[in-house]
């Protein structure tokens, strides 16, 4: 698995949490991300959202292991409140949230080329 690397900015009264993944990223390297904010009490109930920055990880995934990121999504409650923006730089990186969005059309996400645009649907 990769490296994961978390930073937090403020913007007035809203928190945003951002994930960088560098090198090989797995459905289960997303998930035990997702799980490590929640254990470790990294989402605060002023956090609006997240942006996972792709661009320099390698997608060790196919679409049917993507069912397992919509299962947890499904069942986390702090997750699904949140804007969930995937910056990418491939069409392979770009499908996947779009198939989260499909599936699960109640989860606000989107994939986005770079952190201004992703920022700015974070803040609306």
């Amino acid at each position: 698995m990769g490296d994961i690397r978390y930073f937090y900015e403020r913007f007035e009264d809203k928190e945003i949490i951002f994930r960088e993944f560098n090198g090989d990223m797995t459905a289960e390297g997303i998930i035990s991300s997702f799980e490590y904010l929640i254990s470790e009490n990294k989402i605060s109930e002023h956090c609006v959202g997240m942006i996972t920055d792709t661009s320099n990880a390698n997608l060790k995934m196919s679409i049917p292991e993507l069912g397992k990121i919509i299962r947890f999504l499904l069942r986390s409650k702090q997750i699904r409140r949140l804007k969930l923006a995937v910056i990418v730089n491939t069409p392979k990186k770009t499908i996947f949230p779009i198939i989260v969005a499909r599936k699960l059309p109640f989860i606000k996400v989107r994939p986005f080329s770079g952190k201004e645009s992703a920022l700015e649907w974070m803040l609306k």
